[in-house]
């Protein structure tokens, strides 16, 4: 598996994981406190499977200021 692949793949993975919290309220919030959690250990895992490209996943939305990224969530 090429490295891209690996990293699509893993940025789904977690896209899925955050996707339990796009109904409720405070989704940036939580999205937030992954990164924040990511920052702090180096480690997030989504839906039990480590995230291998944590550092461009924190970027990404550090620069969306943690809006979700994925379809049918409204601001």
């Amino acid at each position: 598996m090429s490295t891209v692949s690996k990293h699509g793949l893993a940025i789904l993975l977690v896209l899925a994981g955050f996707s339990a919290f796009a109904a409720e309220p405070g989704v940036q919030e939580a999205i937030r406190a992954e990164i924040e959690q990511l920052r702090e250990t180096g480690h997030l895992a989504a839906n039990g499977f480590e995230v291998a490209s944590g550092e461009l996943l924190a970027r990404i939305y550090e620069n969306r200021n943690f809006e979700p990224a994925w379809p049918g969530v409204e601001k």
